[in-house]
């Protein structure tokens, strides 16, 4: 007899727990979604071609630009789920979504070209922008425009019979680089230059 007494306790003790285990059981959540690395290139206004890098951890704020000696036109490309491997002669930005590579990189470099290519790009200055303010002008850009020039520090090559003034780099130099801070903001660039060209970098 006491055992079936205490079968209607046990029972009433299994539903508390059940009921209580839903009021405290924890509410789905929802993860952040993850905005992927990726990588936009277009023309920009001085005949040159640009590559903005959006959200990628190691390459904030960049634009990486390649001077050719031909008018560079041609309508967006993305390069979505991106990896980037830079060198001082050359660049490589990898879908890893498909596999295809765009590759920048001077006239003079031996850098291998691999297979799965969409664009092979060479021309006798290579530069790295890491900037803000060209960063932002740069997002806002739609359509088929183009990217406009850098705003706060410049990195270019000239031909080396150039003579001009430069902050950093000038004749006889094919690399160089440059930094200015304007108050909370600091702008960095270098460049990279194909043989018979001169680097100069200057802060604006």
């Amino acid at each position: 007899m006491k055992f079936k007494k205490i079968i209607p306790i046990l029972l009433l003790i299994l539903a508390n727990v059940a009921v209580s285990f839903k009021l405290i059981s924890p509410a789905k959540v929802q993860m952040p979604i993850q905005t992927l690395p990726s990588v936009e290139i277009r023309p920009s206004s001085d005949g040159n071609l640009a590559a903005l890098v959006r959200n990628h951890p190691s390459f904030p704020n960049t634009v990486f630009i390649l001077q050719t000696s031909v008018q560079s036109t041609g309508t967006p490309v993305i390069i979505a789920n991106a990896t980037i491997i830079y060198a001082e002669s050359s660049v490589t930005f990898t879908s890893q979504t498909n596999g295809q590579n765009y590759i920048f990189k001077l006239t003079s470099s031996n850098t291998p070209t691999p297979t799965g290519n969409i664009g092979v790009k060479s021309g006798y200055g290579l530069a790295r922008v890491q900037d803000p303010n060209t960063y932002n002008l740069y997002t806002v850009v739609t359509g088929t425009g183009p990217f406009p020039p850098p705003q706060e520090a410049t990195c270019t090559c000239y031909p080396s019979t150039w003579t001009g003034s430069c902050d950093s780099g000038g004749a006889g130099s094919t690399d160089c680089s440059v930094s200015v801070t304007v108050g909370p903001v600091t702008s960095e660039c270098s460049v990279s230059c194909a043989t018979g060209y001169t680097a100069c970098c200057n802060n604006i």
